[in-house]
């Protein structure tokens, strides 16, 4: 039988309520307290999940090792907010080990986790799928929308400064310097269009 509906989903589960299910569109489907779980593909590098790591390890060694990391280390980390230094958990691994911080544990196990889960879907979902959801159809892939958030961000900071010295340069110029920076093949009005929306919003 071809589990292609929540319907057959869940009279599957239900006979075996032990199974999970992976679909072609990646998620994994398993039966909790008699209801359909439905778990992303990209579920494990949530700050959500991090969360209930975090939970599981109080108490644990691995929690007590962090500690001893973290006297070591001159950083203490408690809390999500204390340590989401990037937009996502593997963003947060990249950004504390730039600066030369011991990622907490919870990060590190999200970034396992998470590419364990991309072995088990068997092709079911890329690796951007289970790290950052679905590419968008406008905005496209997660890198691609931060390469333009990016490029946006410069862009005001060259504008800002502009007017903060009293300097006239035309906003196409400073676009063009933008579009160098970061050797992009952008058009320069694309991006004075893209930042002038950005200023609407």
């Amino acid at each position: 039988m071809k589990l292609d509906t929540p319907e057959k989903i869940k009279s599957f589960l239900e006979v075996n309520p032990k199974a999970s299910i992976i679909g072609e569109d990646g998620k994994l489907y398993s039966l909790i307290n008699g209801e359909v779980k439905v778990i992303e593909p990209n579920y494990y590098h949530t700050w959500e999940y991090i969360q209930e790591v975090r939970k599981e390890l109080i108490g644990t060694a691995v929690e007590e090792t962090w500690a001893d990391l973290s006297s070591q280390y001159g950083v203490l980390v408690e809390g999500e907010n204390n340590y989401k230094t990037g937009g996502s958990p593997l963003a947060t691994l990249a950004s504390l080990w730039e600066y030369t911080c011991y990622p907490p544990p919870e990060v590190m196990a999200s970034i396992a986790e998470t590419y364990n889960h991309y072995m088990r879907l068997g092709g079911a979902a890329t690796l951007e799928e289970v790290f950052f959801g679905k590419p968008k159809k406008v905005l496209g892939t997660h890198s691609r929308q931060e390469a333009s958030k990016g490029m946006l961000q410069h862009l005001e900071f060259l504008i800002q400064c502009d007017k903060v010295n009293s300097r006239s340069t035309p906003q196409i110029e400073r676009a063009i310097e933008t579009i160098e920076f970061y050797k992009s093949s952008k058009d320069p009005e694309t991006l004075l269009r893209a930042y002038r929306r950005s200023k609407i919003k």
